[in-house]
C-alpha cells in the first residue's frame, strides 16, 4: 500500500462493506460507517506500519485489497496472524481477485515461518463463509459478539493452518 492508495482503499472498502452487508446488519450500523471514516482508519493503518496491505489493481486502478497483522486476540504468538479485512470493488466480483490476494499474503506468511492465519467473518455472510472454505479455513468454534443497540451482531473466528512442508 502506498499513501496515494488510501483514498481508493478507503471508497472499496466503503462501496464493497455496504453492498455486502446491506442485508446482513442494521442500517444504522452500515450508515456509521462514512468514506471520511474509512479514509482516516486507513491513513492511520499506513501512519503506524502496524498491519500488512497489499492492493490488487487493474489497469492502474485498485480494484481490491487485503489487510493482515497481530491477532487481536492473541498479539504474542508470532505464529498466528489475522486477517483484518479483504474487499474487492463491487463491480470485480467473481473474478479470482480475492483468491490472489489470498494467496499473496499465504505465500508471505508461509515464508516467514507463520502457522496460522485466522480471520472473523459475520455469521449471516454465508457467500463469505463459503469463500474461506473453498481456500482451506476451517470454522474454529470461537466467535466474537458485539451489541449494537438492540442487535446482536456474531462474527464466526476461521483459521488456515498452513502446511509445515
Amino acid at each position: 500500500m502506498q499513501k496515494d492508495d488510501i483514498e481508493a482503499i478507503a471508497t472499496i472498502h466503503l462501496d464493497s462493506w455496504q453492498a455486502t452487508y446491506a442485508n446482513q446488519l442494521p442500517v444504522e450500523y452500515i450508515e456509521q460507517y462514512t468514506l471520511e471514516r474509512r479514509a482516516r482508519m486507513w491513513s492511520n493503518i499506513y501512519a503506524t506500519s502496524v498491519e500488512t496491505v497489499y492492493v490488487a489493481e487493474k489497469d492502474n486502478e485498485v480494484v481490491g485489497f487485503i489487510n493482515y497483522g497481530p491477532s487481536f486476540t492473541n498479539q504474542d504468538n508470532h505464529d498466528l496472524k489475522e486477517l483484518r479485512s479483504i474487499y474487492v470493488a463491487p463491480s470485480m466480483v467473481n473474478q479470482g481477485i480475492g483468491r490472489q490476494l489470498i494467496a499473496t499474503i499465504s505465500d508471505e506468511l508461509k515464508s516467514t515461518g507463520c502457522k496460522e492465519l485466522v480471520l472473523y467473518v459475520l455469521s449471516t455472510h454465508h457467500q463469505g463463509q463459503k469463500f474461506y472454505a473453498k481456500l482451506g479455513f476451517k470454522p474454529t468454534g470461537h466467535e466474537a459478539t458485539e451489541i449494537f443497540h438492540d442487535h446482536t451482531i456474531t462474527d464466526l473466528e476461521m483459521k488456515l493452518t498452513f502446511d509445515r512442508h
